[in-house]
């Protein structure tokens, strides 16, 4: 029995090192991941499935690629500031972000005011409204935007909406209804339940975006 469970325990060390070897790239967190699987092998191997893995490693997303750029293009080094090539050359490597030229940017500083343009923007939307939120909370702000939406959807204008899935967990779900009845094209990211909880815990969509006909898009930390 006792040589078993010896033999049992370096097994799992051993699959546990593999994983952190193939998933985390910094040697420092390595080490230290690698410390806690040998300490307590069980519990560090379920620690390291909740908060330690690396997304890119994982085969879910080399598979799905979620987060990548397919309208890649070829950079024109002329258009850009030489202290700024490295920069685009990463984006352009990393495939995360498609470059683009003759854009102004105006800073919001405070939800007030970053509601008050985003709701002017949609109620002026004459094609497509695209939405990516963390946080939906069934509260008067987002039921000013569905409204705006049902609004806009009856002209013509294609609404389309993501949100986590965790951080909607208590939404309620007349409101989730309300989505597609007012004819909201909606997903949820990654749906949470007991089994996500194991795979998914730190695969959480943290964005909030929103992006008007293409032309206007607002990006920060406001949640609705």
């Amino acid at each position: 029995m006792t040589l078993f469970v010896l033999l049992t325990y370096l097994l799992i060390v051993a699959i546990s090192i593999i994983r952190i070897l193939r998933q985390v790239r910094n040697p420092s967190k390595t080490l230290i991941w690698i410390g806690v699987v040998i300490t307590i092998p069980v519990i560090g191997l379920i620690m390291f499935y909740l908060i330690g893995k690396n997304p890119n490693k994982d085969n879910f997303f080399q598979i799905s690629r979620p987060f990548s750029n397919y309208q890649k293009k070829d950079l024109n080094s002329d258009l850009i500031p030489s202290s700024k090539l490295r920069l685009a050359q990463l984006l352009q490597h990393n495939e995360s972000a498609a470059l683009s030229f003759n854009n102004k940017i105006r800073i919001l500083r405070n939800g007030e005011e970053t509601f008050q343009f985003i709701f002017e923007s949609l109620r002026n939307a004459e094609h497509t409204i695209h939405m990516d939120f963390y946080i939906l909370e069934s509260e008067n702000m987002l039921e000013e935007c569905l409204e705006i939406c049902s609004e806009k959807i009856a002209e013509g204008v294609k609404v389309r909406l993501i949100y986590d899935g965790f951080g909607t967990y208590e939404l309620k779900k007349s409101i989730r209804n309300k989505f597609k009845e007012i004819g909201i094209d909606s997903r949820e990211f990654f749906p949470f339940h007991l089994f996500s909880i194991f795979k998914f815990i730190n695969y959480r969509n943290h964005r909030k975006i929103v992006i008007v006909d293409n032309k206007i898009a607002f990006t920060g930390g406001m949640n609705i």
